[in-house]
């Protein structure tokens, strides 16, 4: 889907992240892109598929963790990106997600499918970061 403003296509992408856990949140960074930044679990959603399914799909997909449900949607936001292939919005969904399963503090997984059609699956370290160090 895309929009026409002031003669520029702006791409509308839906975006899905996921929270981890009630007293920590679950990060990540791109052990071989550090410039990336501290990020959360999440994705794109594909044509046809409804948020919550792909939330869960985004979340095992970068994180190997199986045994992860939906606690509650905690809303939504659009987020503006200009660069040298045009203007693009972003309309990210936000979620409250558990993982029922024991998990180390840290841990590393490859991506196999990364969004940004990389040729080799990426390189991802998990934290779990307490709430109260991320506010």
């Amino acid at each position: 889907m895309f929009l026409i403003l002031r003669s520029l296509i702006i791409y509308s992408t839906n975006k899905v992240y996921a929270y981890s856990r009630a007293d920590q949140l679950l990060v990540f960074k791109r052990v071989d892109f550090p410039e990336a930044g501290i990020q959360i679990p999440g994705g794109t959603i594909e044509s046809g598929e409804l948020p919550e399914v792909t939330v869960l799909r985004e979340a095992v997909e970068e994180t190997e963790l199986e045994r992860l449900h939906l606690v509650s949607y905690l809303g939504s936001d659009e987020y503006h990106i200009s660069n040298a292939d045009g203007d693009e919005i972003h309309l990210r969904h936000f979620y409250h997600m558990l993982c029922a399963q024991d998990t180390a503090d840290t841990w590393q997984h490859y991506e196999n499918r990364p969004s940004d059609v990389s040729p080799d699956p990426i390189l991802f370290e998990f934290i779990l970061a307490a709430i109260d160090r991320c506010c």
